[in-house]
């Protein structure tokens, strides 16, 4: 299971999402907020103990895609605070 783990690697994202697509809502199924933020979040959720998580994050994106980027970064926050 994820709890026997010694570290995690998280490297679910997705660069063009579900609102691009298929005019998804942001925050629904297949969106930046859902899959490079909520991912994270749920994992979070489960953990029972602390864990070595390595995150996959972004220093950049192309012009059109900011909301990217907004999802990755409170993904980061996340990790922080847990």
């Amino acid at each position: 299971t994820i709890n026997s783990a010694d570290v995690i690697v998280h490297t679910i994202g997705t660069l063009f999402d579900t609102s691009v697509t298929h005019r998804v809502k942001p925050g629904g199924p297949g969106t930046y907020e859902q899959v490079n933020r909520d991912t994270l979040a749920s994992l979070l959720d489960v953990l029972e103990k602390p864990k070595k998580i390595i995150y996959v994050s972004s220093a950049g994106h192309p012009p059109f895609l900011s909301r990217y980027l907004r999802a990755k970064h409170e993904a980061e926050q996340l990790l922080l605070k847990s």
